[in-house]
């Protein structure tokens, strides 16, 4: 009976130690989403966001893409995309600057990136009018 009641206590203390297992990758996936959010024109690296949210790159890809709903890179190039397309929609900024000052180092990729998200080449996007900043209405 006392094995009993032992292996039962040792079971609870294992079930409360994975129960508080899923708080510390919440607050990672916190650290890196508000860092993401007030850091996306730097250039910014997984292996970076990792380290800030205290687990490994695998461990981060996994509980950011089921918390969010996405990656950490897909998030961070749709934060720069929505940016961009408030510079494109609210300023007269050549393409080029406004690629640097989303946080893409390179305007091709940018205009690529951009189009994936939006439907339209940037140059395009400040010509049609649009404020959607996501194509189709999409959130970050």
């Amino acid at each position: 009976m006392k094995i009993a009641f032992l292996a039962a206590l040792l079971l609870g203390i294992g079930s409360a130690a994975g129960a508080q297992e899923a708080p510390p990758a919440r607050g990672g996936v916190d650290r890196v989403v508000r860092y993401l959010n007030g850091n996306f024109q730097r250039q910014i690296r997984l292996e970076e966001l990792a380290r800030m949210a205290a687990m490994s790159e695998n461990s981060l890809l996994h509980h950011f893409s089921g918390m969010i709903g996405t990656t950490p890179m897909k998030y961070l190039t749709r934060l720069r995309i929505r940016y961009a397309a408030e510079l494109l929609h609210n300023t007269d900024m050549p393409v080029a600057e406004v690629a640097e000052s989303a946080g893409f180092a390179d305007p091709a990729y940018f205009s690529r990136a951009f189009r994936r998200e939006t439907g339209l080449a940037p140059l395009d996007y400040r010509s049609s009018g649009r404020r959607d900043f996501c194509g189709g209405g999409r959130k970050v």
